[in-house]
């Protein structure tokens, strides 16, 4: 079965380990957990050619992760509870999660831990995972208006991770940085475990329009092929042209950090300073785990530079995920690898 990946910038898509990737039309995807959208006239123009040239009619499907809201609860009882799943988790987190929020969204739990306290109550750690039912049954309508099949959805930094073990890459304590157009997603994890996440709204897409900042201007804002067209084209010259400037410095040269240092570039500054108030803020809230080790995924690592900046910058080891000319597939390679074995 294929899977397809909707991040921001494109629809990506794997077939018997082909890889596609189809650039979207400029605002066909983003928003937020409260305010999610996707573009039906525009996302249905990308899925036609993925259906003419992928040949794909049914998929498991990736969605990114900024739709979603992630939550940390724990519960307790006084009486130990045998048969503790996912769904009672959910259900006795109902007064945790505002009513509205809950009644309207999807929502799938992970325990993390069952505990016997000192006070001999049972205690129940738990991370959920929940996404507006209005965007899930918008993208499963405009899906089956173009004759695909979704099975099953997953989130993008769930799918790394679940990639990370598959490879026997992950280690006990450690942060994933999943860095993309729209947004980078920062989880922390213990014991394999996720304990924060936090979602900075500064990505690839930030890093282009401070690039060019006339590039939307540039683009035909008409609702027709022929602009959805134009307006892709001129997403991907962005791309290849933020591609060609050296964001990050890769190795310890002077003149390199020198350059680097004296560039004034808002969105640099505010993306580290994003990251490490993130890393700081993690440090204070849980000053018992000691993070060694940060992987990185994401469109915007094939800039180059990342792994060595970030681990001298946040004083870790900072790795990629994987080779760099895969690393904006690795959703669809987990899901694939979860379809053989699972």
């Amino acid at each position: 079965m294929a899977v397809i990946d909707i991040g921001g910038y494109s629809v990506k898509a794997l077939k018997k380990n082909k890889a596609y990737d189809f650039v979207l039309p400029v605002n066909c995807v983003g928003g937020t957990f409260t305010l999610p959208f996707a573009d039906a006239k525009k996302l249905s123009h990308t899925l036609e050619r993925v259906k003419k040239e992928a040949r794909i009619s049914e998929c498991d499907l990736v969605l990114p992760d900024q739709w979603a809201r992630q939550l940390f609860v724990k519960i307790v009882n006084d009486e130990p509870q045998a048969d503790v799943n996912k769904d009672y988790v959910i259900w006795r987190s109902k007064d945790q999660i505002r009513e509205e929020v809950y009644a309207g969204a999807k929502i799938d739990a992970h325990i993390t831990s069952i505990e016997t306290g000192d006070d001999k109550k049972q205690h129940i750690s738990a991370y959920l995972c929940l996404v507006k039912y209005e965007i899930l049954n918008k993208i499963t309508d405009i899906f089956a208006e173009n004759g695909i099949i979704i099975n099953s959805i997953e989130l993008s930094s769930h799918a790394v991770y679940n990639y990370l073990s598959s490879a026997g890459m992950l280690v006990e304590d450690f942060a994933l940085l999943n860095i993309g157009y729209e947004v980078c997603t920062v989880y922390f994890f213990k014991n394999y475990q996720p304990v924060y996440v936090r979602i900075i709204e500064t990505a690839g897409r930030h890093f282009e329009n401070e690039l060019k900042p006339s590039a939307a201007k540039e683009i035909n804002s008409a609702e027709t092929p022929e602009a959805f067209d134009a307006g892709i084209k001129q997403k991907e010259k962005n791309t290849m042209d933020l591609m060609s400037v050296k964001l990050f410095p890769d190795k310890a040269d002077v003149s390199i950090l020198e350059a680097f240092e004296s560039k004034k570039s808002p969105v640099m500054d505010n993306f580290l300073k994003e990251i490490h108030l993130t890393f700081e803020f993690f440090a204070s809230k849980f000053p018992q785990i000691r993070i060694s080790k940060a992987f990185l995924s994401g469109g915007l690592c094939k800039n180059g530079g990342l792994d060595f900046f970030l681990s001298n910058f946040l004083s870790l080891e900072a790795v990629y995920a994987s080779d760099r000319d895969k690393i904006q597939y690795l959703p669809l390679y987990a899901m694939k690898e979860r379809q053989l074995h699972g």
